[in-house]
């Protein structure tokens, strides 16, 4: 008898265990929606980019995706990123941006961080894009529109800029 109640609390308490640790791994974001400056941990701002068939292309190799989308390369790996059917309803909200001006964007942002940190004019940091074609700073939805109530959402790694 006391067997049995010890097994039973030995069960509720692993499943307790679980729970909690399930629910705090849900809570954690990914270290793709950081990027690390002097030292510092910042969230990635999100960016949306609209996939627009008649004039960019999407390529399949086995299970990832390329988009090239106005002059910008951007990559969907399976197993590192996600994908979302989402109602088109539900991006209302959304602001799109322009691939062709991310790296402009990417620049402004930079600049910004920079100054943000304290002591930054004795820091030898300048205010030119740091020297490095990965893109650190965003984290990048391509939005593929499906039909008229559903688009797909693509989370990519920016690769590659003809803009430099």
């Amino acid at each position: 008898m006391a067997l049995q109640i010890v097994i039973k609390m030995k069960k509720i308490l692993i499943l307790i265990m679980l729970f909690f640790s399930y629910g705090s791994l849900l809570a954690q974001k990914s270290n793709s929606d950081h990027f690390y400056l002097d030292g510092k941990k910042y969230l990635k701002e999100v960016k949306y980019i609209l996939f627009n068939p008649e004039i960019d292309t999407k390529k399949r190799d086995k299970e990832n995706f390329h988009f090239n989308i106005q002059r910008q390369r951007f990559k969907y790996i399976n197993g590192k990123h996600t994908i979302d059917t989402c109602n088109i309803k539900d991006l209302e909200s959304v602001v799109l941006s322009k691939a062709i001006k991310l790296s402009e964007e990417e620049y402004q942002f930079h600049k910004n961080k920079i100054r943000e940190i304290e002591d930054w004019e004795k820091k030898m940091f300048s205010d030119a894009m740091p020297i490095s074609k990965t893109h650190l700073y965003f984290k990048i939805f391509v939005l593929e529109k499906i039909n008229d109530t559903t688009i797909m959402k693509y989370e990519v790694d920016w690769e590659y800029s003809h803009s430099y």
